[in-house]
């Protein structure tokens, strides 16, 4: 193979790798773009619930859990025990949620970086 872009084979290498110049203003958009999507992130909303329904956890993109909502239509014959079960089902089903988001958020800008 004659000039490869890791300068092996005939040709000249200088014109297959990229400058010093090049490699700082990629390492300077992929960093702008990360910034980008931490940005994203850290605004995005997602909403939990239990299995049944009955309570919806919200989380901000940090993490941070803004509102725990429980359906008052539901019946009220739960206790406590398991009132705290579905609580945490639907605060888990936020953070999966949060996770798929910032995983697929990250996903798109490594596979490609000018879309971010």
């Amino acid at each position: 193979m004659s000039g490869d872009r890791f300068g092996g084979g005939s040709g000249d290498a200088g014109d297959c790798l990229p400058t010093s110049g090049e490699l700082i203003a990629g390492l300077n958009r992929l960093r702008d773009a990360m910034a980008q999507v931490q940005h994203d992130i850290e605004n995005v909303i997602v909403h939990g619930h239990s299995r049944d329904n009955m309570v919806t956890a919200t989380m901000q993109g940090t993490g941070q859990l803004v509102d725990i909502t429980i359906d008052p239509d539901q019946p009220h014959h739960r206790t406590t025990d398991d009132l705290g079960r579905v609580v945490a089902e639907a605060v888990n089903d936020a953070l999966l949620k949060l996770g798929d988001t910032t995983r697929a958020r990250i996903t798109s800008l490594l596979t490609s970086p000018d879309a971010a």
